[in-house]
């Protein structure tokens, strides 16, 4: 089992250095530039910014600068936070997108699989038709149409819970629930197949 986790991991490499590149080369070679704005710049002034945030050189000197600065974990400067480096960012996120997507997923699994599991045990019926055409609406309503009408209604609307913020209980509510209905979806649909599939299984068949 050891033996071939590692001999995954070592073939995903490739896999990861490629796809790395190749993002670094479609938005190295898309048209436009982080500089560009209303107000031209200089030419010293330009090349003093492409010279700090790796832009200056050819295209693959570019490319070994940004893959060997990834592999030490230097992100770079952010262009849109000036005198912020990437990492920083990301670390002052990252905590809050686990929390809330923990709470997501414990809040998909945790009505996912009862409902689930409710349809398969009611296979054929209204109920299971209800509950599957349910799944399909959660599946097919994309979260930035949720996450809006959500806030309308419940923020502005019924004013039952905040639009916005970070740092109590109620600000986590309304985007957990807006993250977690579309994987409710599919962990009813997945448990309701997995368990329609063991229930047909022969020795279900004989047990009975």
């Amino acid at each position: 089992m050891l033996t071939f986790l590692i001999r995954r991991l070592l073939s995903s490499i490739p896999v990861v250095l490629a796809v790395l590149a190749l993002c670094f080369l479609l938005v190295r070679i898309a048209p436009g530039s982080p500089f560009a704005s209303e107000r031209a710049l200089d030419p010293r002034t330009k090349a003093m910014l492409e010279e700090k945030y790796g832009l200056s050189g050819s295209l693959p000197e570019q490319l070994l600068r940004y893959g060997f600065n990834v592999l030490r974990g230097d992100l770079g400067d952010s262009l849109k936070f000036r005198g912020r480096t990437v990492a920083e960012i990301i670390n002052q996120s990252l905590p809050r997108s686990l929390l809330l997507g923990s709470i997501s997923f414990t809040l998909a699994l945790g009505f996912g699989i009862p409902l689930g599991a409710w349809a398969a045990a009611h296979h054929g019926k209204k109920t299971d038709s209800l509950l599957n055409s349910l799944a399909l609406l959660t599946l097919s309503t994309p979260t930035f149409v949720l996450a809006p009408v959500s806030v309308l209604v419940f923020a502005f609307g019924l004013k039952l819970l905040p639009p916005a913020g970070w740092g109590t209980f109620s600000q986590l509510v309304l985007p957990a629930i807006c993250l977690a209905i579309p994987f409710i979806g599919v962990c009813a649909r997945l448990t309701r197949s997995g368990l329609l599939e063991t229930l047909g299984a022969d020795f279900i068949r004989t047990a009975r």
